[in-house]
């Protein structure tokens, strides 16, 4: 789980998780690939080695995080489809 959670205008929550030296000059926005949680890190040992900061947040719905509202996109506009038991043959 997220080491830090913060609250959005929207009221939806949001997991953050920082690993690595705090006050590195460098900083790292991990943006992990999905499904997955803020606490991935794909090499931890090369990255304590490093002198790096890692901020990374949790997916919407993963970890810390609230879901979120589905993006628009085709469901948002495709007709209805009928079900399985009206389909013509």
């Amino acid at each position: 789980m997220a080491n830090l959670t913060f609250t959005l205008r929207s009221g939806r929550r949001v997991g953050v998780t920082t690993l690595g030296d705090p006050v590195a000059e460098r900083v790292i926005v991990f943006c992990h690939p999905a499904p997955g949680s803020s606490v991935f890190d794909p090499d931890p040992d090369a990255s304590a080695n490093r002198g790096v900061h890692i901020v990374s947040l949790d997916r919407a719905g993963y970890g810390s995080s609230a879901p979120g509202r589905p993006a628009p996109g085709r469901a948002s506009w495709a007709p209805p489809t009928t079900s399985p038991s009206t389909s013509a043959r």
